[in-house]
This record gives structure tokens, sequence and C-alpha cells, in this order.
């Protein structure tokens, strides 16, 4: 839902598009209980000058150590952790077409220009990449690489890639394919930033690629996980960029068929998988149903196998349906308040702090998440890594509030706008926050807009105070730390705050280019402390990820990166 970065030009911003919460009123936006959004934003810069190469001793205490990445042979069930997948004393049937009802369509069919996440999660099961997020969210797995090892430097990254996989077409995947497809994105893909501390590409032999950058880089290995870093076949194949994107081709278990836009859009099975035996079903159509009610509706008749974008407040009665199962899986949503920090009064610390220790997150949790979720003191969610739980937050405490305020350029209050989405679900939460602050004297108005028009709005710094929020892509912080607290290479103003403290931001690269985990892990709770006493953005709530499915299905799972691998999934009707 994910964005930041630096390094040579950095094109983008992701952000989240937000999603069900209070679920009376429904769920509003992308997936399921937030997703990504997000808007060109380009930059230059030169490199972090902070160059920490890893020692031997420190990759190996590392998470992704050679020793946990290099499992050759990825069995079938390496990424269908067997404590996430549904077992079945008869095993896999094959056979039979998937419904998938969601709230919004693709936009796209090259990964290079998709930014919403309803586009992506279709996109990766036609295109893969050389790593992926793991089941629990932790780290990366190799996929369609095997392994790869890094340099004394840090800046030299050998990956050797799987034997055996071919394109749908039945065209071996080798180093050109890699090479082609990871320039391609550096050059051209909206999230191609993620990539660009990439310097040269190297492939001494078919199954090699050398990955040299410009500068250690510790997010490497997960930012080659995003779905923009997808791999396709050299030079498109032979056809120009717009025939192959009308019907693409990819390494991933399912090929395109059809989409009807604002309708739906069908895959079939890829026979050519590299994955033996998978994908088990012979199709998925992804439906476009926004009402929220007519998901639940289609999926109770049967007219759909799995809804996503279930109200929260429906997901227990819904489970106690015959034949349904409804519940969340853990994600890295996590929603906040953001401030335009270049304006008055929101450029005063103690305006900020005043309204942090006004604000109590434990209602609005009770309020509006229905027990899927909680209150948020951390910018970085539970389920990304490196989240620290002890993050000295400011405590809700009215006194502690009205004491701030007096110590501010508007100590008897003032009034501001809140900007929220047009009939959002989050509108209620912005209801409870306006009601928290009254008794300072602080009179919110609260200022709607058609989603589309959220975060191009905000990228102008159109806005007062605004409810935004993130769900991660890839499995590191990185990706939205630096574009919350590096107004210079981030990409994105500080996530259209402006905030801009010379402390955070050497912490942002510090985080960057330390290998270590116990010494990033540090890094990092300093960064979401530093948050907590500034608060350029105040955590309120992070989301688990509803969803709803006919017991008909076996094998679903959704990582915490939002995921889903349905070549996993069959169906036993």
């Amino acid at each position: 839902m994910n964005l930041l970065k630096k390094r040579g030009t950095i094109g983008l911003a992701l952000l989240v598009a937000l999603s069900l919460i209070a679920a009376a009123c429904g769920g509003e936006d992308e997936e399921e209980t937030a997703t990504t959004e997000a808007a060109a934003v380009t930059t230059t810069a030169a490199a972090p000058e902070t160059t920490a190469a890893p020692a031997d001793d420190d990759m190996a205490d590392d998470d992704m150590a050679d020793d946990d990445m290099a499992d050759d042979d990825m069995a079938d069930d390496d990424m269908a952790d067997d404590d996430m997948m549904e077992e079945d004393p008869d095993g896999p049937k094959r056979g039979g077409d998937l419904i998938f009802a969601r709230h919004r369509d693709n936009t796209t069919l090259d990964p290079g220009a998709a930014v919403e996440t309803d586009t992506i999660y279709v996109l990766d099961h036609i295109f893969e990449t050389l790593f992926a997020t793991s089941a629990d969210g932790a780290s990366v797995d190799p996929w369609l690489a095997s392994d790869y090892e890094v340099s004394d430097d840090g800046k030299s990254w050998t990956v050797t890639l799987r034997e055996g996989v071919v394109f749908s077409n039945g065209q071996p995947m080798t180093s050109a394919d890699v090479k082609f497809s990871i320039q391609r994105a550096i050059d051209e893909a909206a999230f191609g930033f993620l990539l660009s501390a990439i310097e040269s590409i190297e492939t001494p032999d078919d199954m090699t690629v050398v990955f040299n950058t410009s500068f250690p880089w510790a997010p490497f290995l997960a930012d080659l996980s995003v779905w923009a870093a997808a791999i396709m076949p050299a030079d498109y194949a032979g056809m120009s960029a717009e025939e192959f994107f009308e019907n693409p081709i990819g390494t991933g278990p399912f090929l395109f068929d059809e989409w009807v836009p604002g309708e739906y859009i069908r895959l079939v099975r890829n026979d050519n998988y590299w994955q033996e035996g998978k994908p088990y079903v012979d199709s998925v159509t992804w439906t476009q149903v926004p009402d929220d009610n007519t998901r639940i509706l289609q999926l109770e008749g049967g007219q759909a196998h799995i809804a996503q974008n279930v109200p929260l407040n429906l997901l227990d009665s819904l489970n106690e349906k015959e034949g349904i199962t409804a519940t969340t899986f853990p994600a890295t949503t996590v929603y906040w308040v953001s401030f335009n920090t270049t304006i008055e009064p929101f450029n005063d610390r103690h305006v900020r702090r005043a309204i942090a220790h006004a604000i109590d997150q434990d209602a609005i949790s009770n309020a509006a998440l229905f027990g899927h979720g909680g209150p948020a003191c951390s910018v970085i969610s539970p389920a990304v890594p490196f989240h620290d739980p002890d993050t000295p937050c400011l405590e809700s405490n009215m006194d502690l509030a009205r004491a701030e305020l007096a110590q501010s350029s508007v100590p008897d209050g003032f009034s501001a706008e809140y900007l929220v989405g047009d009939q959002s679900p989050n509108l209620p939460i912005v209801e409870i926050i306006q009601g928290q602050l009254a008794p300072l004297g602080i009179d919110i108005s609260i200022r709607t807009i058609d989603p589309g028009q959220f975060y191009s709005t905000i990228f102008v710094f159109d806005y007062e105070i605004a409810f935004t929020g993130w769900t991660m892509d890839i499995p590191d912080p990185d990706q939205k730390i630096s574009f919350m607290f590096d107004p210079e290479l981030g990409g994105g103003d500080s996530y259209s705050t402006g905030y801009n403290n010379p402390e955070m931001i050497e912490l942002v690269r510090a985080g960057q280019t330390t290998f270590a985990d116990a010494d990033r892990a540090q890094i990092y709770a300093d960064i979401q402390a530093l948050n907590a006493e500034e608060v350029p953005f105040i955590p309120l709530v992070v989301l688990d990820a509803p969803f709803a499915w006919s017991d008909s299905v076996k094998g679903l799972w959704v990582n915490p990166v939002g995921k889903r691998h349905l070549e996993d999934v069959w169906l036993d009707e």
C-alpha cells in the first residue's frame, strides 16, 4: 500500500488508499483493510554518505543470511507454509474455476505501470520476481532465484537463477531476461526507484546475474521482491511493449485470458508453470463488485468463492454461517494523522503534541475495529520487521494536552480542516477525533473529497490535517520510513508533510546502509521513538485484513504484505 527512496531517479510515492475500518459504513477503497495508491514523484539525489559495509559475522546474524535463503529446492509446500494452509486428507484436487469478488477492477496488465493493489495482486499471478515475501512476512525467500551471495563490501550481489523455469510461451528464463526486466523497472516503472541503487547488471552466464550497487544497500533483496521487479522475456519476446501487454507473457502460475473492464478479469492455468502440479484450479476470475453487501450475498449464494473488503462488524456473524469462513489475516496496515507542517500552527511541535495527547487510540480502536486490529503507537506495524513494541508514545491525557497547547503559538485553540475521503469507512474515526479535540478549543471541520482525488490533493499540500496510512509491499521498513521522514531522498516530501528533521534523516539513511539486524533494530527503534516525540504522524490503529470464503476453498492464505498465492488454492466442490 506502500514509498520512499533515493539514489538516482526516484519515481513515485507509494501510498495507502484507505479502506474498511468502521464497517458500519461498509468498505470503501481497495484491497482488504487498506491498500496502496501511488502518484508520480520524481527527484534526483546522490547516494547516502553512510556506507558501512557488512562484516561477515553481521551477515551471518541477518534474517536473510545465505543459509536461510539458499534452499535450492523450494518444495511445493515451502511457500504455502503448513501453519497457514488448510490441509485435507485427500490432498489437493485439480480443476474448477475460482471466483474472487473484489471492490475494484484492474487498471493495467503492465507491472511497471501498476500502482493499485487490486491490480498488483492479479499481476502477481502472471509475473513473478526473483525473491518473494515469506509466508510470515518477516523476510524474503528465493523464488525465481535459487541462491545469492553478497560481497564483503555489500555492493555486489550475485544471484543464481532457479533451474527449469520457463515462460508461459515455453521459452526458458535466462539472465538476459532478468537484466532486461530489472533495467526496464529502473528506467520506466512507477516503483522503479526501489531498485535505483543498482549501478550495473552483469550476466556472466545464462543462470547468473550480478547486481552492482552504487553503495551498500541493506534492503536490496526485499526490493527485488517488489512487483515492479517482475521478470518478463527480454525485448518483450520480439514484440512491441504495446503488443506484449495486450497478452503478457510471464513465469507465473496463470495466463491472461480475458478482461472486460469494470466487470471482470480472468486468468487460466499455465501448463508450463515451474512448480510441478500447480496451479490446481483451471482459472481464476476476479470480479468487480463495489458494494459490500452484494459481495457477501454472492458469497452466500455461491456466485463467488472468495470475498474481500468484508465489513469488520460483519465478520463474526458471517463466520457463523454454515459453509463460510470469515476471518482476518495479519497485515501491515497502519493508519495515522498527518500534518502539513509547512503551515501554521502545525509547524509548531507543541500543537502536534497537544493533539497527540488528546487523541484516545483505545477508544477509536474499540469503536471502529470490532476486535480485528488495535490501537497503534508506532508508525511501523507489528507485522513489519523492526517494529518496536516499546515505542514510548505520548499517552492520552487531556491535562498534558492542555499543557502542551499552553506552550504553543495558539494557546487558546484554533480551527482547522481534516481531510478524508468522501463516503470513506474511515470517516467515523475522523468524527471521533473531532470530538476528542473539542475540549482543547480545537474546532475541527471535516473536509471530504473524492477518494480518487485524495492523494493528488495531499501531494500538492492542499490540506491541513489528513487521515492517511500505509500497507507494506516488501518485508523491510525502509520502503515507507524513508518516504515518510527523508524529504530530500525519500521521494515524497516526507509523505507530503514537509517534516524536515536532520536527526531523523540521519537515522533513516543509517537504516538503509547498515546490514546487521541488531544494529538496524536499534536504528528503527530510534526512528519510531523520535516520531512519537515529534509526532509529524500520530499513529491511530493497526489493521488486519478481512476475507470471507466458501468452505469449498482450500489452501487460501494471505501474507502480511497482502500476497495470496492462488497456485496453492484448490476447490473441493
